[in-house]
């Protein structure tokens, strides 16, 4: 009978301290919070307390402003060689023992085109992403992600994509075209590229 009295007192401090947070929250940083939801659906106060001290820990992180290289953030690794060093028919294990290790480490680098090779991410990592600044938040389970594509965007591949994915697709509907494409006199533009004419398009 006393150990359920405890844990109600102890589940009705979690309680008033998870309200604590999220006025905190709301005050400090403009947060938002449903409180329309039933006691069915609510979260266990242990798990939103959890939360909310996360959310806290990250929003104190972000502000402030501490950045810190990718080659840092991962241990300074220096037995991975250089590009040039490594022959074709190794440049693949190379690369997954490179992905391996970061992702061991929280960094994930992700490539949306199918253009770009083995070679080039490896590349592009130990010469351009090691000495990227990125903010600084470390927390359990943080991951922090990368885009190739971002860095170098491939107009092969963007192009391509929106044609298939959007343009035929609105081309051969029977509803009314939801796509523009914007003209001028000497061309027209897609996806924010230039063509003089539809045989420079193709």
């Amino acid at each position: 009978m006393m150990d359920d009295h405890k844990q109600h007192d102890n589940e009705e401090n979690l309680r008033s301290e998870n309200d604590f947070l999220k006025m905190k929250l709301m005050l400090e940083h403009g947060a938002k919070f449903d409180d329309s939801n039933s006691d069915e659906n609510s979260l266990p106060p242990e798990v939103e307390n959890e939360f909310l001290n996360n959310i806290m820990a990250f929003e104190k992180q972000f502000a402030e402003h501490k950045t810190i290289k990718v080659f840092d953030k991962i241990g300074r690794p220096e037995h991975f060689k250089p590009v040039a060093e490594i022959p074709e028919e190794n440049i693949e294990q190379a690369w997954e023992e490179l992905d391996n290790y970061m992702n061991e480490r929280g960094i994930n680098l992700d490539v949306c085109s199918s253009n770009i090779t083995n070679r080039e991410l490896y590349r592009f990592v130990i010469e351009e992403l090691f000495v990227f600044e990125m903010d600084d938040i470390d927390m359990p389970g943080w991951t922090h992600n990368f885009i190739y594509d971002e860095f170098y965007p491939d107009p092969v591949y963007e192009n391509t994509r929106a044609v298939e994915n959007d343009l035929f697709g609105d081309i051969f509907c029977k509803e009314e075209m939801r796509w523009n494409l914007h003209y001028a006199k000497d061309g027209f533009s897609l996806n924010n590229v230039f063509y003089n004419d539809f045989k420079e398009y193709a």
